[in-house]
């Protein structure tokens, strides 16, 4: 810039832009002054100008690059929840264990946006430091159709105690409950909404904490359950417009009608299901939904296995007309239906109806 003279009385002021290096040491603080052109003091300085780094930093980062491939639409979708799952990975294990992160409970793992600044909302499903292995939804605001998406993940920071996780923002007023079935017992499965619908009631002793697709997993032998309780008229389980049930399934055996979520009828009698996912009676995958106390249905075409292998199970109601997908993708007919769903106080069941037949096993 041009020079500027100044009497002994005025002054100016100066406004500097400081970037760190990588030299940089933590914590420490850093005074400056001005030097002239030829390497010489400007003047005597009382008090010289001071910045200070912080000592609670992000030491490390690892960009994560989403596939637009896998993105279904190609106009994009918002506010999406990403699942991030990685084992083996020796950066994220906890110091102890020759890795970068501080918390052994991984409370110093946080994401950002592409821009590396602006954070974004996540949950840890579950995080185990000492083999580097982490499972985590984060919500991410816009995943683009025709070109990959990368956010950041960010570990190492000493400072951080306490958790970072947000779970109930991960997962936004369209979720109604999600479970990821991943707690040590069965009176422990909490919901990640924030609606709070957590497992209220077990039958007899279904296995926590086995393998699952994502993470841990419940094994229901074909004599047991949970269910989460409505709490009556108007709550977030009374669903009446639009609903999707998806879970992730491994049976060992199929029944027929056997379900899988459901919120059942108060009695074993037609409508049998006010909204659910099921199977029919030949080993496909079924959804029902009651209206004006009338039972409508539609099944899957494809036999589900039973030889250890996980499916993708997922139906829909839309307003407009019922859907079955089995691994993603859209099978058996779309019959019509305009009309809210019917509404009643019965507990949500997962692995049995909630009048105490058609158990789940696997």
């Amino acid at each position: 810039t041009a020079g500027i003279t100044l009497n002994t009385d005025q002054f100016t002021e100066l406004e500097f832009a400081i970037q760190a290096t990588d030299n940089v040491v933590l914590g420490a603080n850093y005074c400056f002054r001005l030097i002239s052109a030829s390497g010489t003091d400007i003047g005597t300085y009382s008090v010289y100008g001071e910045i200070g780094v912080s000592a609670c930093q992000y030491l490390y980062r690892k960009p994560l690059t989403i596939d637009y491939t896998k993105v279904a639409c190609t106009s994009g979708v918002t506010e999406f929840p990403v699942l991030i799952s990685m084992s083996g990975v020796t950066d994220i294990k906890n110091t102890a264990n020759g890795g970068h992160v501080q918390s052994s409970s991984g409370y110093d793992i946080i994401f950002r946006d592409s821009n590396g600044i602006d954070g974004l909302y996540h949950e840890i499903e579950s995080y185990n430091g000492s083999t580097g292995t982490l499972v985590a939804w984060v919500r991410v605001p816009t995943l683009s159709g025709t070109a990959n998406t990368t956010i950041y993940m960010y570990y190492g920071n000493a400072c951080i105690l306490s958790e970072t996780q947000s779970p109930n923002n991960v997962w936004d007023g369209n979720y109604v409950v999600v479970q990821h079935m991943h707690q040590g017992s069965a009176l422990a499965l909490d919901d990640s909404t924030s609606n709070h619908n957590d497992v209220t009631t077990e039958v007899s002793d279904p296995a926590c904490l086995t393998a699952g697709q994502i993470g841990y997993a419940v094994e229901f032998d074909g004599n047991d359950a949970v269910e989460i309780m409505d709490p009556g008229a108007g709550s977030s389980l009374d669903i009446t417009a639009q609903v999707t049930i998806s879970a992730w399934i491994r049976p060992t055996a199929i029944g027929q009608w056997n379900r899988i979520v459901a919120k059942s009828h108060t009695s074993n009698a037609s409508p049998w299901t006010m909204y659910g996912l099921l199977f029919d009676n030949a080993s496909h995958l079924r959804e029902e939904i009651a209206s004006a106390s009338t039972q409508y249905g539609t099944n899957g075409t494809s036999t589900v296995p039973t030889d250890g292998s996980w499916t993708y199970a997922t139906v829909t109601y839309d307003h407009s007309a019922l859907r079955v997908y089995f691994n993603g993708t859209a099978q058996g007919a779309t019959p019509s239906l305009t009309t809210n769903i019917d509404t009643n106080d019965m507990p949500l069941s997962i692995a049995r109806s909630g009048f105490g037949a058609d158990y789940f096993t696997g």
